[in-house]
């Protein structure tokens, strides 16, 4: 069954984002209102997909990269959980810069 996470990540790694990112806020824990839909993705085995957001201040995802700790193989599953993932919607934080936020989604099918 599938299990979608937000991640928690070191301050480190949030102070290079922060860094690396002009204009953009890292959050760890940004509500979502419009959850990921994965029912219809199979896979052969358990597989973790770790994603870096970017969310704008209406709570849209405006950009979505696969981390390097994503364990999927398989590009036809990832694409179709990067494609759900664009349909995600987050809880809107007006006059807020774009936000960096990282998120989870794990499928099991067994």
């Amino acid at each position: 069954m599938a299990e979608p996470t937000n991640n928690s990540s070191s301050k480190s790694i949030e102070k290079q984002l922060a860094a690396d990112t002009a204009k953009l806020t890292v959050h760890v824990a940004r509500k979502v209102i419009t959850p990921i839909e994965i029912g219809e993705i199979q896979t052969t085995s358990e597989v973790a997909i770790y994603m870096k957001l970017i969310v704008d201040e209406d709570g849209n995802v405006l950009e979505i990269t696969s981390t390097s700790k994503t364990m999927c193989t398989d590009p036809v599953v990832l694409q179709q959980v990067l494609d759900a993932m664009r349909k995600v919607k987050f809880i809107p934080k007006p006059g807020t810069p774009r936000e960096v936020v990282f998120y989870t989604v794990k499928i099991d099918n067994k």
